[in-house]
């Protein structure tokens, strides 16, 4: 029901209260962000249900003080962890964004999610994921190996898993800004190909918008 955050010497600094019905509340990391000496803490809440909802809260310290260093919402698809993405400090944050849940009329189980960064930016961290294209490009690739094993799928299962799958890649190519040929390494049946150019100008404009 709630987090209490002490000092060393045993003294309350802060107290995380579960306010809401039906949530859970709970840890992700400490981890010193900003390299202060001062270890921020990652709080999570999850409201529960199908495919939603988790909030993330990162707190910052100063002694006996605390304020709220970055909120997250994370959907379904898990809060943002530490790691060093660029050989540099400070550490990036990096997760995933469910933003294509469901887009288009697709399943859960077929929606892609999408890598997504934070960065250090002035001591504020801010979605960056564009800055960190070899990331973006490793995991286009993870998802190309799993595209790729769509095919083994039962005929009544092929299609979606193409359909789903191939949507991540656009979104991702989309990012890079190489799609119109990468589409080419895709190779995707007609079907699937019709499909994703439909909803491609949805796409855009949906990348285009601060995750909600």
């Amino acid at each position: 029901d709630k987090i209490t955050v002490l000092t060393s010497e045993g003294k309350p600094v802060v107290e995380l209260k579960n306010d809401e019905s039906f949530a859970n509340i709970g840890i992700d990391w400490c981890y010193d962000l900003n390299a202060d000496g001062d270890p921020e803490l990652s709080v999570y809440t999850f409201s529960g249900g199908a495919h939603c909802c988790i909030s993330q809260a990162v707190y910052s310290f100063s002694g006996a003080k605390s304020s709220l260093f970055l909120l997250y919402q994370a959907g379904n698809a898990g809060s943002l962890t530490p790691k060093e993405l660029d050989g540099k400090s400070p550490v990036e944050l990096s997760g995933f964004d469910d933003r294509l849940a469901y887009f288009g009329g697709i399943s859960y189980a077929a929606s892609p999610t999408l890598v997504t960064v934070y960065a250090n930016r002035n001591g504020q961290y801010v979605e960056a994921t564009r800055d960190y294209r070899p990331v973006i490009e490793q995991y286009r690739s993870q998802l190309l190996a799993q595209y790729k094993r769509c095919a083994s799928q039962p005929s009544d299962q092929r299609y979606s898993c193409q359909q789903g799958i191939g949507l991540g890649i656009m979104a991702e190519s989309l990012v890079l800004g190489d799609w119109d040929t990468f589409i080419a390494t895709l190779n995707p049946p007609k079907d699937v190909r019709d499909w994703l150019a439909s909803k491609r100008a949805e796409v855009v404009a949906l990348l285009a918008k601060p995750k909600s």
